[in-house]
């Protein structure tokens, strides 16, 4: 039997039949405001911008991080809780007690350097990377490695959203701006945000 598409949260089943999680995703996303996140993340992509001085977090503001902040998490759920981010989260737990996962640096995606993009594999597993193969790496899936990135971001961005304006006063906002505009190609790629 085939079911109309729900008018609330958009997937197929008969409206009214959404779990508790979808109807939130749906409120959530209704409430964003396309053009405080746009006007935020230009602001804060500007040269020079610092946070009280041009660039400002006010209610508004806050309140759009932490909706789109919670979206991601809502989206985010089903995969945290599978087999495949148990093993990677292990893994960085153990890399972590022994030192071998330490590297700051990102890469272009935003991904630690010692998280390897598999592509198609279907595993999580140790790799090693550098010249002479000397570093310690994880290497997952490629959803997974982007689910680690967004993952990341959203949990950054709701730091800066609970984080007071004097703690913040005179940081530069671009990675604010950076994890923004790849959380709104999140949503856009999805389909999610228009």
């Amino acid at each position: 039997m085939e079911h109309d598409f729900c008018k609330v949260c958009g997937k197929n089943h008969t409206t009214g039949q959404c779990t508790d999680t979808e109807t939130e995703l749906r409120e959530l996303l209704d409430r964003v405001d396309r053009n405080v996140l746009g006007s935020m993340t230009e602001e804060a992509s500007e040269q020079g911008a610092l946070y009280g001085r041009g660039f400002e977090l006010d209610v508004s503001r806050r309140e759009q991080l932490e909706i789109i902040t919670r979206a991601t998490e809502i989206l985010l759920d089903s995969d945290k809780n599978s087999p495949e981010w148990g093993e990677l989260q292990r893994l960085i737990q153990e890399g972590g007690q022994k030192g071998v996962l330490s590297s700051l640096i990102r890469n272009e995606d935003g991904a630690p350097t010692w998280l390897v993009n598999g592509g198609k594999e279907t595993s999580v597993r140790k790799t090693r990377i550098g010249e002479g193969k000397g570093r310690s790496a994880i290497s997952v899936p490629e959803r997974l490695y982007r689910i680690y990135i967004l993952d990341e971001d959203a949990q950054s961005v709701a730091g800066v959203a609970k984080t007071d304006s004097k703690t913040l006063y005179g940081r530069s906002p671009k990675t604010l701006a950076t994890k923004l505009n790849r959380l709104s190609g999140f949503f856009k790629a999805n389909k999610l945000l228009k």
